[in-house]
C-alpha cells in the first residue's frame, strides 16, 4: 500500500505553459543593462535565490551593482511584485484533473507532500493555492537550502516521513 507520495510543483502539479510569466533571465532590457552580460550574471547567481541565500530583489540589484547600473528601488520592487503575483496566479489555476487525483489520494489515506526548488518569491502564493489543503507538507529549496540539494530525493523522502526540516502547513 503507498502511504505518501511526493510531487514537485511547477510544471508537475501547476504549469506555466499557458500562463503569462515574464522569465528572470529576461529581465536585462528593465534594468538598463546589456542581455549577454545580464544572462551571464543571472546564470551565476541564480543558486543563491534557489538556496535562500538571497532574496530575487537582492540578486537582481547585485547584478546592477556589478554590471555598473543605475539601481532603482522602485522598479526593483515592481519587478518582484510582477513575479510574486505572476506566480501566485499559476499557483490559482490548478487543472480540475489534478485535485481530483489529489482528493482521491487523500481519500484513500496517502500522506502528501510538495517538494520543489523554488524562490521564495514563487511560493508567496501558496497559501491562496487550492492545492494547499491536500498537502501535509511542503520542502521549499529557499527554506531548506544547500541541505534539500546535497541530500536529494531519498532524503527529502526521509524528511517528509520523519516531518524533520519541513514547512509545516497549517490546516
Amino acid at each position: 500500500m503507498i502511504q505518501a507520495v511526493l510531487f514537485d510543483l511547477f510544471e508537475t502539479l501547476v504549469t506555466e505553459s499557458t500562463a503569462s510569466v515574464r522569465r528572470a533571465s529576461a529581465l536585462a532590457r528593465d534594468l538598463g543593462l546589456n542581455n549577454h552580460a545580464y544572462r551571464s550574471h543571472w546564470r551565476a547567481r541564480r543558486s543563491d535565490i534557489v538556496l535562500g541565500r538571497c532574496s530575487f530583489r537582492d540578486v537582481l540589484a547585485r547584478i546592477i551593482g556589478t554590471l555598473g547600473g543605475r539601481l532603482d528601488d522602485a522598479l526593483l520592487e515592481r519587478l518582484r511584485a510582477e513575479r510574486v503575483e505572476q506566480k501566485a496566479a499559476v499557483l490559482r489555476d490548478v487543472e480540475p484533473d489534478v485535485l481530483a487525483a489529489l482528493g482521491a489520494l487523500r481519500t484513500a489515506g496517502v500522506k502528501l507532500a510538495v517538494v520543489t526548488n523554488s524562490f521564495a518569491e514563487d511560493v508567496a502564493g501558496w497559501d491562496s493555492s487550492p492545492l494547499r489543503p491536500f498537502f501535509d507538507v511542503t520542502l521549499v529549496s529557499c527554506a531548506l537550502g544547500r541541505a534539500f540539494f546535497a541530500a536529494g530525493a531519498g532524503a527529502a523522502f526521509a524528511a517528509f516521513a520523519s516531518s524533520a526540516c519541513a514547512m509545516r502547513l497549517s490546516r
